[in-house]
């Protein structure tokens, strides 16, 4: 992303989440608001994935690295971050 492409990015994430962090129930409330029904156990799977060191929250360099990889990376991370997603015994 370029400067003024995270500046955007942040200034929403910080509005959804002034803390500057997201702990999975604020995810799924944020994810709720998206018109799929419910979708917790997905919203689930989905903050694991943004939460990449398993900390219990996701930072804003959290949220960036993973729509870096689904909007420009390549194939082959895409194709990672997916099975990173579904990836039930990790």
């Amino acid at each position: 992303f370029n400067k003024r492409e995270l500046q955007v990015l942040y200034r929403g994430f910080k509005n959804e989440c002034p803390s500057g962090v997201v702990n999975e129930d604020t995810f799924k409330q944020i994810y709720s608001q998206f018109p799929h029904g419910d979708a917790s156990m997905y919203a689930h799977y989905l903050f694991n994935a943004f939460d990449a060191a398993q900390s219990g929250s996701v930072k804003f360099e959290d949220f960036v690295a993973a729509l870096s990889v689904l909007l420009r990376g390549t194939i082959h991370e895409k194709l990672r971050w997916t099975f990173n997603l579904y990836d039930i015994n990790k």
